[in-house]
């Protein structure tokens, strides 16, 4: 989750050295059984070519969140695309179809729409999915999901694909835990 608040890669917990620690010595002549209680450091690195802000404190713990498998593979694709190894459309596409996927195909015997199902399962408003559903299929040109893909996708439509595929992967980990969020809607990502 770090990764997805801050830089990928900045903030990581490193072993440093053991410590040894007594805290009621033996008396003197009596044989003690040694153990120790590993040293962790908080590092932040900096990656890239800029340093990031100075940090004062440790990222929020997830809450209500669960690092399901689909979570997991939506976290390395996202965190992927912020480190230049995957374009942001094609990237932004996977996670609608994780998303997607999680919804039903019927209810009650009747075929359903899939990002329909997808937008009430997880609280999203259907506007948001077919938003990223169009900036992927039609826009991105050499760099697009599709070879049709003429239109370029500008810096704020990477902005806004990055904001909205951060607040889906949220929701598929809280869908996984079981807890319900407040209503996702186009107010709440950047304007595009």
């Amino acid at each position: 989750m770090a990764d997805l608040q801050y830089t990928p890669g900045e903030f990581r917990f490193k072993f440093d050295r053991p410590e040894f620690a007594f805290r009621h010595p033996p008396p003197a002549g009596v044989g003690v059984a040694v153990g120790y209680i590993p040293a962790a450091n908080a590092t932040f690195n900096a990656v890239g070519t800029s340093l990031p802000p100075p940090r004062r404190t440790y990222p929020d713990p997830p809450i209500g969140f669960v690092l399901s498998p689909d979570a997991q593979v939506m976290h390395d694709r996202i965190v992927g695309s912020m480190l230049g190894r995957e374009p942001i459309a094609s990237m932004a596409y996977f996670c609608l179809t994780v998303a997607e996927l999680l919804a039903p195909k019927t209810v009650q015997g009747r075929k359903v729409n899939r990002r329909s199902a997808a937008a009430a399962a997880l609280a999203v408003e259907s506007a948001v999915l077919n938003m990223i559903g169009e900036l992927t299929g039609e826009h991105g040109a050499a760099f697009g999901r599709k070879a049709a893909a003429k239109k370029p996708l500008t810096d704020a439509h990477q902005r806004w694909l990055m904001e909205a595929t951060r607040a889906l992967f949220i929701r598929v980990g809280a869908h996984a835990s079981g807890l319900q969020l407040p209503h996702l809607t186009m107010a709440d990502l950047p304007q595009i």
